[in-house]
């Protein structure tokens, strides 16, 4: 796990049962100043953070909801870090993370929850009041599309109450579509080509201060780092603006976050630097820091209302840092991975070389692909050890060398082979579809 840098005085709470976890490091500036701050959270790996007065009293409240591999619970802090409240918004057999956005979309004055799921579920959205009620559920896309969800709330009618806004998460295309809190579809748009499959992340402003609001949306995953304002005409047709670039030189994606109506925030997604902007709807910033150190790799997530009011976290990166199409074996883990712009697409257990004959560490490539194919072995004098016929989906990465499925055992996760990787058969028939002669494979301890 990621060991945290402090940047400030910071006592980070633990429930005791996650009390091994390393914390998440936090940033917290009030008027400019930085101030102490703890958070109480049941979690390490934080999904996204959000402020907004939840009671309707006048005082905003934190909202923070679990990353990747934690049970999904959404937590409810005061400013100054205590805790209000949690609850379940998924399932806890859903642990890819939550996303959420804050803003009034039932009509009654006083901001509400809604969740979606990061990379690895269905765009499951649900509507939760401030106290965690379940409001309304529905699917933004199909229910079969397992990249995610993000979320944000806009109000582009002027009726006083907002819009469900949903982007595709990864390797999504950019479809963004708008909801009533029933789930009506509104209206949609793409926002880049729709043959782009990096995902988006969306937020609102509102810069003519006319009561309806426009979107910002940007690339969440592989590509450029470019954004662009979109307005609606009143019968809600998206009218798309120039795209504007974020970063220079940076194509990990980026986290786009509601600051006020003149500004939106922007932090990188990990590998790229600390690097928080604020910037205007004409895409000239008004605030550039970097809030950790600046060797600061993880992902950043900021919850704000101006430059003197600024959460900053961090978490792990939504990109692995290689971004080209590979294949990584874990000896230490006995598991294999596949990976695609930064994206992985799978990922199970196998079983690699038990001594003596360990699997070779390295960085190879497939060398070829055979679907089927006879495995011999003798000794020495000649004499046959085994003999495996009819093995099938076989991708050599080195001479002798295959990653295959092995018909002859299922004790997945422990050292099996003679050298190779043996992997189970609906697993390695997609590897070996993935694949391409070329295609790097990794094998590390």
């Amino acid at each position: 796990m990621r060991a945290p840098s402090i940047v400030i005085s910071l006592a980070l709470i633990l429930f005791p049962s996650m009390a091994f976890a390393n914390a998440p490091s936090v940033s917290n500036f009030s008027e400019g100043t930085p101030v102490p701050l703890e958070l109480h959270l049941p979690f390490q790996e934080i999904g996204m953070i959000a402020r907004a007065d939840l009671g309707g009293d006048g005082i905003d409240e934190f909202v923070v909801s679990s990353g990747l591999n934690e049970q999904p619970t959404v937590v409810i802090l005061r400013l100054n870090g205590t805790l209000i409240h949690t609850f379940s918004p998924y399932d806890n057999q859903m642990q890819s993370g939550v996303t959420l956005a804050l803003g009034d979309v039932t009509g009654d004055g006083i901001a509400d929850i809604i969740t979606g799921t990061m990379v690895g579920a269905g765009p499951h959205v649900r509507v939760f009041n401030g106290y965690g009620e379940l409001q309304q559920q529905f699917f933004a896309y199909d229910p079969t599309f397992t990249g995610g969800v993000n979320i944000a709330t806009a109000d582009i009618n002027g009726d006083g109450t907002r819009e469900i806004v949903t982007a595709a998460g990864l390797t999504g295309g950019p479809h963004i579509r708008l909801f009533s809190q029933t789930g009506e579809l509104v209206t949609d748009f793409f926002a880049f080509d729709p043959a782009d499959r990096s995902g988006m992340s969306v937020t609102r402003i509102d810069q003519t201060e006319d009561g309806r609001d426009e979107l910002v949306v940007a690339r969440y995953g592989f590509g450029e780092p470019e954004a662009r304002i979109v307005q609606f005409t009143e019968q809600r047709k998206a009218i798309l603006g120039e795209p504007f670039r974020l970063y220079q030189n940076y194509p990990y994606g980026v986290t786009l976050f509601p600051i006020s109506n003149q500004l939106f925030g922007v932090a990188p997604n990990g590998h790229g630097g600390p690097h928080v902007r604020m910037i205007r709807a004409d895409g000239q910033p008004v605030f550039d820091s970097f809030r950790f150190d600046a060797q600061e790799t993880d992902r950043i997530l900021i919850a704000a209302t101006g430059p003197e009011t600024l959460l900053s976290v961090t978490t792990s990166p939504v990109l692995n840092v290689r971004l080209d199409k590979h294949i990584m074996v874990d000896i230490s883990e006995q598991r294999l991975s596949a990976y695609e712009h930064g994206v992985l697409h799978k990922t199970f257990l196998i079983s690699a070389g038990k001594w003596p004959t360990k699997t070779p560490l390295g960085e190879f490539a497939v060398m070829r692909k055979v679907r089927w194919l006879d495995y011999r072995w003798f000794d020495r004098a000649g004499n046959l050890l085994y003999n495996l016929p009819n093995v099938e989906y076989n991708l050599e990465f080195t001479r002798y060398y295959y990653i295959h499925y092995a018909y002859w055992h299922s004790n997945w996760g422990h050292p099996m082979s003679h050298g190779c990787v043996n992997a189970p058969y609906n697993e390695v028939a997609w590897v070996y579809n993935w694949a391409d002669v070329g295609t790097p494979v990794l094998i590390q301890e």
